[in-house]
């Protein structure tokens, strides 16, 4: 008997440890939707690689909204290694890619003397993340994200961007749970409407990314500014 116990456990090892990363990446989230960096700055993420390096992504984010350049630009240098290394380990892991895609794509615009470089990385590994999976919705959040700040003259398109984010609605709206970044979907969708012009659809989509995470301070700054 307790033999049989003992390979039950070893089986369900790989799924209790996938689903400890996944909340772990859900309290990340939570804490950069509140926009509670202290929180961020104490989270463990047990050397789960990819929410260490989701979580330094988050705090880039938050260091960016206080014009916190230096800051900001710490957060994403101490995270290309660590993703770096998870790619080489899950060649077929989406969504490591495609967040590091994002990174790569934000360091070139804060660094321009390192544009020739990773510019080009950006759009390598986010093609690498659509071919391996394009349907998930985290990389077609990217994959709009990247779209959305790279200028039309190297590849950038809003138009492109809304596809994108489109898609990703659709991915998780089909799915129960399609895990991390539902929310901010509608929020970045939100942003290009406003730009078309087409307000009353900005407000509903802000509403939807409330209704998801009613804690989204970036999403009620915008609903309260359009």
């Amino acid at each position: 008997m307790k033999k049989f116990i003992a390979i039950g456990l070893i089986l369900l090892a790989p799924w209790t440890q996938a689903n400890n990363a996944r909340q772990t990446v859900y309290q990340i989230e939570s804490a950069s939707h509140r926009g509670d960096t202290q929180s961020l700055k104490s989270i463990e993420t047990h050397e789960d690689q990819f929410a260490e390096a989701f979580r330094l992504y988050q705090l880039a984010s938050h260091a960016m909204a206080k014009l916190a350049y230096k800051e900001s630009l710490n957060y994403l240098e101490r995270a290309v290694p660590i993703l770096e290394r998870q790619i080489e380990r899950e060649t077929q892991n989406a969504d490591a890619h495609a967040l590091l895609a994002a990174i790569y794509g934000w360091i070139a615009g804060q660094k321009p003397e390192s544009a020739t470089v990773y510019g080009p990385l950006s759009h390598q590994l986010i093609a690498a993340a659509q071919e391996i999976n394009g349907k998930d919705p985290q990389v077609n959040l990217l994959s709009g994200i990247i779209k959305f700040h790279t200028p039309e003259a190297y590849g950038g398109s809003k138009q492109e961007a809304l596809k994108l984010f489109e898609k990703a609605i659709k991915a998780y709206e089909s799915a129960d749970d399609a895990g991390w970044g539902r929310a901010d979907a509608y929020v970045w969708r939100a942003l290009i409407l406003r730009e078309l012009g087409k307000t009353h659809r900005a407000q509903e989509d802000l509403t939807t990314a409330l209704n998801i995470a009613p804690e989204y301070g970036w999403a009620k700054f915008l609903r309260q500014s359009f």
